[in-house]
């Protein structure tokens, strides 16, 4: 994206009243991501946004969001963080926001989307199926609710079920009980979205992050580990599904939502951190 990010570094528009710690003011990072493909002498960039999640006494695993440019020029948003002055600020600076995706029922990922939403209220907000009904995911109450003002408007669609996704997208949704998440490919870039099914705290990005040896034993300190993978194993076939269809996917790169970011040629990694489930057909 060539637009220039401007934001306005100051306490007043960092200042955010969220449940999540931090609890009163958050600063919000980006980073300019440029993957470039030399077999075909092209490349594609994306901005990445960063604010910090720290429970007590736990490390500093952070919330990502990716915006991404749509074939008309337009901006799509893989992810919703708290809506920030200076968060807002940085997203109209690159132009117009089209499209909001919230590809995971766990809360961290949703509970700025209805906020976010009504600061852009012509965006379409993408939900995961069945997210409003209560049938998808952690069945936290008043969801419909939270979520009225969008529903109002009419711009809330599921994801793989309605009509106008982002052409430059492709979803490959995992969906069992007490947890769904979508895997989305940014096609032009070679790159995949991931939100909790896995995690990688890079030495460099959170040199203190390992904790009495937490991170490592979690197989996420300076790797691509299956952070959920309790999960994938109570719900092997459905697993082998949807990493099935993630390996049909011609990417190259990852794109975390938790910790760090941005995982370069992360297709191996991500790989071996699903290598606990066989081959075997489901």
């Amino acid at each position: 994206m060539t637009s220039q990010i401007r934001a306005p570094a100051t306490a007043t528009a960092r200042k955010y009243l969220s449940l999540l710690p931090p609890h009163f003011s958050r600063t919000t990072k980006t980073k300019q991501v440029e993957f470039a493909h030399e077999a075909h002498g092209t490349s594609y960039d994306l901005v990445s946004f960063s604010q910090p999640l720290q429970p007590l006494g736990t490390p500093d695993i952070g919330l990502n969001a990716f915006a991404v440019r749509n074939d008309d020029d337009s901006v799509a948003l893989i992810g919703a963080l708290a809506p920030t002055d200076e968060h807002m600020e940085q997203l109209r600076s690159l132009g117009e926001l089209t499209d909001i995706v919230v590809n995971s029922s766990s809360p961290e990922h949703w509970l700025y989307a209805p906020a976010l939403a009504d600061r852009f209220p012509e965006a379409t907000l993408w939900v995961l199926p069945g997210f409003l009904d209560g049938s998808t995911g952690v069945p936290i109450p008043g969801r419909r609710w939270l979520f009225g003002n969008a529903r109002r408007r009419g711009v809330v669609k599921e994801i793989g079920v309605d009509e106008g996704f982002p052409a430059c997208l492709t979803p490959v949704v995992f969906s069992v009980k007490f947890f769904a998440e979508a895997a989305i490919e940014i096609k032009p870039a070679k790159a995949i979205v991931l939100s909790d099914l896995a995690l990688k705290l890079d030495r460099d990005d959170y040199p203190d992050a390992n904790r009495f040896g937490l991170a490592e034993k979690a197989g996420i300190w300076g790797k691509v580990g299956a952070i959920t993978r309790v999960v994938l194993e109570e719900n092997p076939i459905e697993a082998r599904r949807f990493l099935r269809s993630v390996s049909e996917l011609p990417y190259r790169h990852l794109l975390l939502s938790h910790a760090t970011a941005v995982v370069p040629d992360g297709r191996d990694e991500l790989e071996q951190a699903f290598s606990f489930l066989d081959s075997e057909e489901a």
